[in-house]
């Protein structure tokens, strides 16, 4: 299973000793703290065997552990999940263990996430810092409080030398994953937050009724106009036996409107209605050829009503109970498992053509994580104990409760592979006492979290989509995340977000009339010059500029 995940995800190949350190603590468990210190020591030792020559800095030890030779104390602010109630922070398993074994006390000030950013301008505006900040469920104005007031330190170097659990990760991307998060300077103020849900895939598939299909006693088509015909024999022929004309061929809502975008060859929605085309220019996706063809082709279902009549109005919910009552012949949806759709498993699966294509995601991380401010008096070992919660146990034992816990946390199964309980179970997990969720560093990234994870039943769903679509060639070129990598001043910004205001609501309601009335050379040309108007072109030219500053590379698997 390893095996064929693993080919389906990033085309880097995993340097040979990635995460070796964590590796050789798999099967010893923690039966003492001797034991994991000495197992943590030879972690350390291999997981910075690679990382540049440090210099010598007084009560620090550039590797192994503990990270200090006599004790120090860090005031950490940590932002936790609004729906966590902790245990005093004192008394936490985990919490003893990475303080003992690093020799780092934290002086800890707990903020729920609602109150965290008030809280630290505050902190910030008087003058009083703590020595680090974990916020992976806030946000910290980097550009305002590191770029500016110089308050967050730029973290590179430190980086470099001193996080290797993350370079090694990290390397494994086509892409730096942390692009994202860098300032106006080109600088990392922030270690990046990722937990992969699994794989890059995005947006909604397309799924076909196969047993509709054999009781019409039709092929499975393979073109959009064959698409056409078989949805006209689910309207005429009951493929549901129940001698009532109460199939609907084809359903949408109003959230997955654009999820059909890529039957004619484009991302369903891209970025903020833009895609980067196989020339590598940024297009506007709501005036180009092909989503004309789409509304044309929608056009033509709602007027025969093999569209569902109410695809204007209805929301999620009502959509949901049609497939659920297997009412639906036809409909875009991200997966069938865990999605509300059971009962389209094995009645239903996936259909394309060979024109269709998909949208492939960067993985990039949405968030950051942890800080260091200027009144740090150990910004490397503050960097050292980053990379302890990094580590592959110890980070699972911060994410999900200790390893072996009886009501929470994970374990190894009888594969080797991280198995988290709530994957197992499928219930949320229960025991906020002894974990900080997604409160605490993580960083997995797709590749590491096939390699190592047990995983659920809906990311394998999702992976073998993976395998279909890249075999047969049916994923963008250029993904569409890297338009989200473009920086810009304040100034842009506000320019770009005032135009797309009025663009975006232009572009919904002609959507609509288009749908229902339908699409005339002199109806889209007005439609075409509202948008041009409306200076579209900036929007193109600011990202076009952005693009080409880029080594954006393509998608080849």
């Amino acid at each position: 299973m390893t095996k064929k995940l693993v080919s389906m995800l990033l085309a880097a190949t995993l340097a040979v000793g990635c995460l070796a350190g964590c590796g050789n603590k798999e099967s010893q468990g923690k039966s003492s703290e001797t034991t994991k210190n000495t197992e943590t020591q030879q972690t350390s030792t291999s997981e910075t065997s690679q990382t540049p020559e440090v210099e010598e800095i007084p009560n620090f030890n550039p590797e192994g552990y503990p990270i200090v030779n006599e004790p120090i104390t860090l005031k950490v602010m940590w932002c936790i999940s609004d729906s966590l109630d902790l245990m005093p922070f004192e008394e936490m398993q985990v919490i003893q263990e990475m303080e003992a074994t690093t020799g780092i006390n934290l002086e800890a000030e707990i903020v729920k996430a609602a109150d965290f950013t008030t809280k630290l301008n505050l902190l910030f505006t008087a003058g009083e810092y703590p020595d680090i900040i974990i916020c992976s469920q806030g946000t910290v104005d980097y550009e305002e409080y590191g770029v500016i007031q110089q308050i967050l330190i730029p973290l590179d170097e430190l980086m470099e030398k001193y996080l290797p659990a993350y370079n090694e990760r990290n390397a494994t991307s086509p892409v730096d994953l942390g692009t994202a998060l860098r300032a106006s300077d080109g600088q990392l103020y922030t270690i990046p937050f990722l937990r992969s849900s699994g794989g890059q895939l995005s947006g909604n598939q397309f799924f076909l009724n196969y047993e509709w299909l054999k009781a019409v006693n039709m092929e499975t088509p393979k073109t959009v106009d064959e698409l056409t015909e078989v949805l006209r024999a689910f309207k005429t022929k009951d493929p549901n036996g129940n001698g009532k004309a109460d199939e609907i061929p084809m359903s949408l809502h109003s959230g997955v409107m654009v999820d059909v975008l890529h039957l004619f060859g484009l991302p369903a929605g891209g970025s903020n209605n833009m895609w980067i085309n196989d020339d590598k220019k940024v297009e506007f996706i709501p005036t180009t050829d092909a989503y004309r063809e789409c509304l044309e082709w929608l056009h033509e279902l709602y007027k025969e009503e093999l569209l569902d009549v109410e695809v204007f109005s209805q929301d999620k919910n009502t959509f949901t109970s049609k497939l659920n009552t297997l009412q639906v012949g036809a409909f875009p949806a991200y997966r069938l498992s865990s999605s509300g759709f059971e009962t389209t498993i094995g009645v239903c699966d996936l259909w394309y053509t060979e024109d269709t294509k998909y949208g492939w995601s960067l993985g990039i991380p949405s968030n950051d994580s942890a800080y260091i401010t200027v009144t740090n008096e150990y910004p490397e070992a503050s960097m050292r104990l980053f990379n302890y919660m990094l580590e592959l146990e110890n980070q699972e034992d911060l994410y999900c409760g200790p390893q072996g816990h009886p009501e929470d946390g994970w374990e190894y199964n009888e594969d080797g592979l991280i198995d988290d309980y709530n994957y197992r179970t499928g219930d949320a997990r229960t025991v906020d006492m002894v974990r900080f969720s997604n409160s605490a560093l993580c960083f997995i990234p797709a590749n590491l979290l096939a390699e190592k994870f047990k995983l659920g039943e809906s990311v394998i769903e999702r992976l073998d989509y993976q395998d279909v679509f890249t075999a047969n060639d049916n994923i963008i070129k250029y993904s569409w995340h890297y338009l989200n990598l473009v920086k810009y001043d304040s100034e842009t910004k506000e320019k770009i977000s005032f135009i797309r205001a009025d663009m975006n609501s232009a572009v919904t309601e002609y959507m609509t009339n288009f749908i229902r009335d339908g699409v005339t050379d002199e109806s889209w040309a007005a439609y075409c010059k509202l948008i041009k108007d409306m200076n579209v072109d900036y929007i193109l030219q600011v990202f076009q500029d952005g693009i080409d500053k880029m080594d954006i590379v393509p998608n080849e698997f």
